[in-house]
């Protein structure tokens, strides 16, 4: 669904090279700030991919970054989007996200459906104003039916509550959701399984649009710190990679490989980079030593895509 996309990343990487070292790592406080930044900074670039690379380059922080990404990578899915509408996935539940964990069910009533369960850890969950809601529409030859939900945050029967912070990223917020009967108009239930064809393939896409942002993120520390040539290089090899596959066919398997190498190659980047950055200025280097766990957040979901891709293709 996303092949075929003419991506303009060596325009993109030109842009990074030559962004003034004024407008690199703005300072972001609060959410309010970010939001600012991110509502005007990227509307130059026309992919969301590209957005986020460029939002990872404004942010003075990995956790703005990583939220940058995942507002793109929700974008890249949902194509069409108000371009400032904070939005959120609404996946998971008290056992997990897998179909079978899935227990918030959507019921059919007059003119649309009625919406009941309950969303543990959306992120972004307390700023989200657009949540894309898996529901079950029940049970059908001994597999969940998923179904992808659009809801606004103020529609009535709606519950948000705040969940404690993480020990990194925590600026960025999570939360629970409860749905109490609230409607939801035929329109705003999506065609399609829910499962397979949106949930499967955001996870790969989330994966690379976060790559994006910290890449982008790591040139704009490479060039204020005045980093050698030779990371200058990688970086910027790796922010052309992961522009040609984020427009490619998520759930392909020939993507997951290439995605691999990808990912290779960035874990040596970050063990490059990680000694430089305790010599940038101590708020940089304790941010980014706070917040680095989120990139492996989803290693042990990501490897298993790769082994099933290297499976496919007898490798």
């Amino acid at each position: 669904m996303l092949h075929g996309h003419t991506m303009t990343s060596v325009p993109l990487l030109h842009a990074l090279l030559t962004c003034p070292l004024g407008e690199i790592a703005r300072p972001m406080d609060d959410f309010d700030v970010w939001q600012d930044v991110w509502e005007t900074a990227g509307r130059d670039w026309a992919q969301p991919i590209e957005r986020c690379v460029w939002g990872g380059l404004q942010c003075d922080r990995l956790a703005w970054a990583f939220f940058t990404a995942y507002q793109e990578a929700i974008r890249c899915l949902f194509p069409g989007l108000p371009a400032t509408t904070i939005c959120a996935m609404a996946i998971t539940e008290a056992g997990g996200n897998h179909p079978r964990d899935i227990q918030t069910c959507l019921v059919p009533i007059a003119r649309g459906y009625r919406l009941n369960g309950e969303k543990h850890f959306i992120t972004g969950g307390i700023q989200a104003e657009r949540l894309f809601v898996a529901a079950s529409i029940g049970v059908e030859e001994g597999r969940n039916q998923i179904r992808m939900v659009q809801v606004g945050r103020d529609a009535a029967g709606l519950t948000v509550s705040a969940m404690p912070a993480l020990p990194f990223i925590p600026e960025i917020t999570h939360g629970t959701v409860l749905f109490k009967d609230v409607f939801v108009p035929s329109e705003q239930v999506m065609e399609g399984d829910g499962y397979t064809g949106m949930i499967k393939p955001f996870r790969t896409i989330e994966d690379l649009h976060v790559i994006g942002a910290v890449l982008g993120h790591l040139l704009g520390i490479s060039r204020r710190f005045g980093w050698s040539a030779e990371i200058v290089e990688q970086v910027s090899l790796l922010i052309v990679a992961v522009c040609a596959l984020a427009c490619q066919d998520p759930m392909s398997p020939a993507t997951h490989i290439a995605a691999g190498g990808l990912f290779r190659q960035f874990d040596a980047l970050i063990a490059a980079v990680d000694p430089l950055l305790s010599g940038a200025d101590a708020e940089t280097a304790r941010r980014w030593e706070r917040d680095k766990p989120v990139l492996t957040v989803a290693d042990r979901a990501r490897k298993a895509r790769l082994a099933a891709a290297l499976r496919h293709y007898d490798i």
